[in-house]
This record gives structure tokens, C-alpha cells and sequence, in this order.
């Protein structure tokens, strides 16, 4: 994968007079050329007619979708996406795209990093819904959302470039292998579940916790859960399906170990 976008930036410079969609077509032109599929052996990936909903590329291997969003030098805490009424749909009925967050820096016309996030991490708590456009708007009453990219588990984050350092397919392919159960759950609620209980994990901040520790989140697990009305067996539950998945380790006695 080549990180450098000089080439690409000087075959489409001429094209646009527009800044932000110089970048657009820059970004989407190297994504397509450098970007592989971390679920199958697939070194490429195809872009998908213009105005597709919720996705912006394919793999014509395996069908999974993908959706790039890119900004300058940082991500910041939210990333600006599309409709949300659309995106919110394709959630809860498993069709959420792959996202895929690049920054990039104009100065070294390079890309600096790509962040993938799996679809199955794509959940409804880090949806944000925005403001509908005014009655005054070409497109009044429109209504747009923002994901929250910082309440996704660090499970769900896998850097195909960090800090200008790129990652192998291999790499990338094997960590997306020990995360990839959660596809087997065709339940938006059953897979919600496991991705809230990974992001408390990683809350505690700690390679060994315990249960009481995990107790702590029962009010954040509720507020996702509303119709649930046994949090705590439902979190001991949860960690032994984690358990089973080679994710944490049971040390006793309420113990647990992050792998």
C-alpha cells in the first residue's frame, strides 16, 4: 500500500475548482486503488454507482461494503455522514456498511491514517442524529447524523495506516478473523450487546478486572437496554461468551484477563 497521494492529486487538480471535491475524488481514487478486503483474500476493492445508500465501495469477492469518510490531518470526535434515518435502518437490520476513517495532510500530500471499523460495530449509540435543515434549505427538513467514532470498543478499530505506518493485509486480516463471530449474530440486540460489553472493558482501562468492575456500568448497559431488566446476569453471561471467543480469559473468583 503507497500512502502518497502526489500522483492522484495531480491527475484530478485540473478537474475541480472545488477544494473539498478535489479531496473527495483524490481520497475515494486512492482508496480504491490501495484499499484490500480484510474479510476474504481480495486485493481490491470497486466503487459502487454514485448516490448508493450507506456505502461507497465493494468487494466483488465477498460483497462486503464499504463507506469512506475522510478530513484533514484529524478526526476530531465526530465524523459528519449522511441521512440518518437511512443509516439508523441499515443498523438495525445488519446492512451497516464498513467505515473507514482516513486523515490525510495537504502539505505532504500523504495519507496519515485509515481506521476500519467493522460493520458489526456499527451500532445505534454511536449514531448521533443532527439537526434537520432549515424550511429555508434547498433540502429542507433533511436530516443528517454524525458518528461517534470515539464510543466504538477498541476491538471494533483496526489501523490499516497509523501515523503514516501501514499495516500488512495479513495483520489486519487476522485481527478482523478474531472479531468476526459478531457477524453470526443477526440480532441487531444480541450483537449491540457483545459491542457495549467489549467498550466497558476497554473503560476499565485495565489488562485484569473484575466483576464489580463491570458492575459499575450497569446504568450505561440499561440506558442501551432498556427492556432488559437483569443487567448484571446478563453482563456474567456476556463475558463468558467473550470468554469462549478467545477475547478475555476467566483467571476466578470473578476474574477476568484481557487477551
Amino acid at each position: 500500500m503507497q500512502i502518497d497521494l502526489t500522483d492522484i492529486f495531480s491527475q484530478w487538480r485540473s478537474s475541480y475548482n472545488s477544494n473539498s471535491q478535489l479531496i473527495r475524488v483524490v481520497s475515494e481514487e486512492w482508496f480504491k486503488t490501495q484499499m484490500f478486503c480484510p474479510s476474504c483474500n481480495n486485493n481490491r476493492v470497486e466503487s459502487l454507482p454514485n448516490n448508493s445508500k450507506a456505502a461507497d465501495f465493494i468487494c466483488t469477492h465477498c460483497n462486503e461494503t464499504y463507506q469512506l469518510k475522510s478530513k484533514k490531518l484529524t478526526l476530531g470526535r465526530k465524523v459528519v455522514d449522511g441521512q440518518y434515518d437511512t443509516m439508523h435502518d441499515a443498523i438495525i437490520e445488519g446492512r451497516a456498511p464498513n467505515f473507514c476513517f482516513m486523515t490525510y495532510d495537504l502539505s505532504s500530500l500523504s495519507v496519515t491514517n485509515l481506521l476500519l471499523v467493522p460493520r458489526f460495530f456499527i451500532n445505534l449509540p454511536i449514531l448521533e442524529k443532527r439537526k434537520p435543515l432549515s424550511a429555508t434549505a434547498r433540502r429542507a427538513g433533511w436530516t443528517g447524523c454524525n458518528i461517534l467514532h470515539q464510543e466504538i470498543s477498541d476491538r471494533g478499530k483496526l489501523f490499516v495506516v497509523e501515523k503514516q505506518k501501514v499495516a500488512s493485509a495479513e495483520e489486519v486480516r487476522i485481527k478482523w478473523n478474531k472479531i468476526r463471530f459478531l457477524q453470526d449474530y443477526d440480532d441487531y440486540n444480541a450483537r449491540s450487546w457483545i459491542t457495549d460489553i467489549l467498550h466497558c472493558i476497554d473503560a476499565v482501562k485495565k489488562e485484569n478486572f473484575n466483576l464489580q468492575e463491570m458492575y459499575q456500568f450497569e446504568a450505561y448497559l440499561a440506558s442501551n437496554h432498556p427492556l432488559n431488566n437483569n443487567i448484571k446476569p446478563k453482563i456474567r453471561q456476556l463475558l463468558q461468551v467473550l470468554r469462549d471467543r478467545g477475547i478475555i480469559d476467566f483467571v476466578g473468583r470473578g476474574e477476568y484477563r484481557v487477551l
